[in-house]
């Protein structure tokens, strides 16, 4: 359950050179340019927060869009939604437990995404409010981490009137995405917000932990109301799958009371699209990602109503 307590969390002046321990500190500050070592949760891979991604492929600084025109959005100045005067659909990204979006889906997936019409707004590139926390990963139900979710998709309904939104997230962001929707504050979600939610990645078992069987991480799930669909973007190869791979999934997906789908992965591991094997499979990194770019595509042209 939500505490009150964490609406009240304050930065740590350390930030990502803290060298506290006491899980008590990480309840009491907030750390958005860190996992917390202090938590036994952490399923995110990528590099750390603190490092933002360099390139001319995305902007690396929080940008907040002001008009239809100008979003934080992957794939240049210069995308496909923009020409044709509003995107076909747009994403709300919440990345993994790191707080930072992984530099293959950003530049890969989501600028390719971009190239095809639809607009990425990733929580990381905004700023936070009041009260919002990027992330609380001991309590993926928490409220600053809802209303932060919350916040940004009422920012890019805004700059983007008439575009459908779609939910999506990678690793830990996918459980704190699965909470708001079983929540009763996705009422405030903006209105023409897809009842869905694609998983990239999720995380059933922590990194590290293909033995130990979290029963939060497969509730997270359960508790999604009917009426809404999930789609699991899956590498057959994500260590988060834990020893059974792609069944242990599948079990728990047969419990949940609303729609699913799998979209496996080959050779996929728990950063999408990033895969390996792939010689012996015959494929390549371009082709496992165009996969997840079409599947992604046609999802949200499924379940998004303009």
């Amino acid at each position: 359950q939500d505490c009150p307590f964490f609406m009240r969390a304050q930065m740590c002046k350390y930030g990502k050179d803290c060298y506290r321990k006491n899980p008590q500190h990480f309840l009491e500050f907030s750390h958005p340019s860190m996992v917390d070592d202090a938590a036994t949760d952490d399923d995110e891979e990528s590099a750390p927060p603190a490092k933002k991604p360099k390139g001319s492929a995305a902007p690396a600084a929080p940008a907040v869009p002001t008009a239809p025109a100008a979003p934080a959005a992957s794939g240049g100045a210069a995308s496909s939604s923009a020409a044709t005067g509003g995107p076909k659909a747009v994403l709300i990204f919440a990345p993994g437990a790191g707080g930072t979006t992984a530099k293959d889906m950003r530049a890969n997936v989501h600028g390719e995404l971009d190239r095809r019409g639809m607009r990425v707004y990733r929580l990381d590139d905004e700023p936070l409010g009041t009260g919002e926390t990027r992330w609380n990963i001991a309590a993926p139900s928490s409220a600053g981490n809802l209303d932060h979710v919350i916040a940004v998709a009422n920012r890019a309904a805004a700059a983007n009137p008439g575009a459908p939104l779609l939910l999506c997230g990678a690793s830990f962001g996918n459980r704190v995405l699965a909470e708001l929707l079983a929540s009763p504050k996705k009422e405030l979600l903006p209105k023409g917000t897809a009842s869905a939610l694609l998983c990239c990645g999720y995380p059933l078992y922590a990194i590290g932990k293909p033995d130990v069987s979290d029963p939060k991480r497969a509730n997270h799930l359960k508790r999604i109301p009917p009426g809404n669909t999930v789609a699991f973007v899956q590498g057959d190869q994500d260590e988060c799958n834990g020893r059974r791979g792609l069944d242990a999934l599948r079990d728990v997906m047969a419990a949940m009371a609303c729609d699913h789908e799998l979209h496996p992965v080959p050779g996929g591991e728990h950063t999408v699209p990033k895969a390996k094997g792939l010689k012996a499979l015959g494929l390549t990194q371009t082709q496992v990602t165009t996969q997840v770019c079409d599947t992604i595509e046609a999802f949200a042209s499924r379940v998004c109503r303009g």
